[in-house]
């Protein structure tokens, strides 16, 4: 009889089972032992072009970092983003944006100069507009006609994509005090420029550049064109996105407003006038009101002296009411629009208005701020006659004459047509004192964004007339003899529609405006 206490061992060495050497006891009173498995050890897959596909699955081994790959380590050819860029984090009341969906855009003359080596368009992904540049040796957007004061403000901000591009160069240029561009090396006007490399490719970056680390770029009062040189040169393109000025580094002013402008009040502020030597300010409207024009200083000129018309085919007759003319947020708005109207038995299918300022001149300089109505079919006209016309229901009528047109002289310091708006122009009309036959003589300017506000302004001195433009003389006559330049003038401002400079109509014709900052006009303190 075998007992219940007999223990029995079983021994098993050198037993090979699955890879493992097993020892088991099995014993009436002891349970066999549980085995922890084993984990095979493997090495860590290895990246070496950093693309993110591990070297066995990369058949591309050696792509470039920062470029778009596909599942097998090779580039991606995507030319375009796909996605937008990050949303920007800086407030409102910090900013000066020229481009962004996100804030107020400042006044931007251009997003592309003539004299850039690069073409430009404004694409929409996802209801947000890009600039997208092309072929891009350099390209230039301009705030000529406003500077942007960045005194206050620490950097400057973009966001970009590019698809071959490898460096940026983002260049500021100042127009110095006066605020005009005379050439980088001439006066205080210069510029200034930082250098991107080793960019990223087919991603949204985002770069903010300290406007301090802009060598020399001091006071940056007067910033007018911001400039972006990429390479390779010519075939580069790049997205541009959130173009704008943020920070505050304690050293804004009251000339300053939010939006960079270079005084506070937009120049509507009569302290805030130009001064020039030699000249003083006699005469001038900053619109720094509400409601309808100043009545003591403007005339409605509504009489129309052709048989119920206008002259030169014009279309519309002139209206004294606050659909044509109000002032409001610092502006004068003479206003063209679509409708029907009827006056000394004549009916028009358009009205605006025409002003006569109550205040003449003789030789000086005047200076009007202004933005010009965009929509084909318009004729707008910043210009002089003199007092002594006689015209049928102009403000002077005959108290200084009656020579009648163009023996009074007139002087076109803007007139614009209805088919480009991209051309400005400055005239004199005159009859010669000798023969009495109608003499006239100007020309046309190039303007960069007619819509964005201005500088019309005309010189008149006993010797020479000149009439310019954002302070650059464009025309300029000779005041002898045979011209009749030497009685007073009064100014008139209007918008025509139709007829010679106007041209056709649009059938979709709504509204058009032209928007007045100020009027100043200055006599000479001396005797010329």
């Amino acid at each position: 009889m075998i007992s219940t206490r007999i223990k029995v061992s079983l021994v098993l060495s050198s037993l090979l089972f699955g890879g493992l050497l097993l020892a088991c006891t099995a014993s009436e009173e002891n349970e066999l032992p549980t085995e922890e498995p084993l984990v095979e050890q493997t090495e860590t897959p290895q990246d070496t072009d950093g693309d993110g596909v591990i070297d066995t699955l990369d058949t591309c081994p050696n792509t470039p970092t920062n470029v778009q790959v596909d599942s097998n380590g090779c580039a991606v050819n995507i030319t375009s983003p796909q996605g937008i860029a990050p949303q920007p984090s800086h407030a409102e009341e910090e900013v000066i944006a020229l481009f962004s969906d996100h804030y107020s855009i400042r006044t931007v003359d251009t997003y592309l100069t003539p004299w850039s080596q690069a073409t430009q368009e404004v694409i929409t992904l996802s209801s947000n507009e890009l600039l997208h540049y092309q072929n891009v040796e350099y390209a230039a957007i301009e705030t000529t006609s406003e500077p942007i004061n960045t005194t206050a403000k620490t950097h400057v901000h973009f966001d970009y994509w590019t698809s071959n591009a490898t460096l940026i160069k983002f260049k500021l240029v100042d127009f110095g005090a006066n605020g005009v561009y005379n050439g980088v090396g001439v006066e205080d006007d210069t510029e200034h420029e930082i250098t991107i490399d080793n960019l990223s490719q087919r991603q949204w970056v985002s770069v903010d550049l300290a406007l301090d680390d802009f060598e020399n770029l001091g006071a940056r009062a007067n910033l007018a064109q911001y400039i972006i040189t990429l390479e390779p040169y010519g075939t580069a393109d790049i997205f541009i996105d959130n173009l704008y000025f943020y920070g505050d580094n304690g050293q804004s002013t009251d000339a300053q407003d939010n939006n960079g402008n270079n005084d506070a009040s937009n120049g509507n502020d009569a302290d805030s006038a130009t001064e020039y030597d030699n000249l003083v300010l006699v005469w001038s409207d900053e619109f720094d009101y509400s409601g309808r024009p100043d009545t003591s200083k403007w005339y409605h000129q509504t009489f129309a002296p052709n048989g119920g018309s206008w002259f030169n085919g014009e279309l519309q007759h002139y209206v004294d009411n606050e659909q044509t003319t109000y002032v409001d947020n610092g502006s004068l708005k003479i206003v063209a629009r679509k409708q029907n109207y009827t006056t000394q038995g004549s009916t028009k299918n358009y009205t605006s208005a025409r002003l006569n300022s109550k205040g003449s001149f003789q030789y000086g300089r005047v200076d009007v701020r202004a933005k010009l109505p965009q929509g084909g079919g318009t004729w707008p006209a910043i210009w002089t006659l003199g007092t002594n016309i006689n015209e049928a229901g102009n403000y002077y009528g005959n108290q200084y004459g009656s020579v009648g047109w163009p023996a009074c002289g007139e002087i076109d310091i803007m007139e614009q047509n209805g088919w480009d708006k991209n051309q400005t122009y400055g005239y004199f009309h005159w009859g010669d004192t000798q023969t009495g036959a109608y003499v006239n003589q100007g020309t046309t300017t190039y303007i960069n964004n007619s819509g964005a506000y201005h500088l019309y302004s005309l010189i008149w001195t006993e010797q020479v007339m000149q009439i310019l433009l954002d302070n650059e003389v464009f025309i300029e006559l000779p005041n002898d003899a045979n011209n009749p330049y030497d009685n007073p003038h009064y100014l008139l401002m209007n918008i025509a529609v139709g007829g010679n400079l106007g041209g056709n109509v649009p059938t979709n014709f709504g509204t058009q405006i032209m928007e007045v900052d100020y009027v100043r006009i200055y006599r000479f303190a001396t005797a010329d």
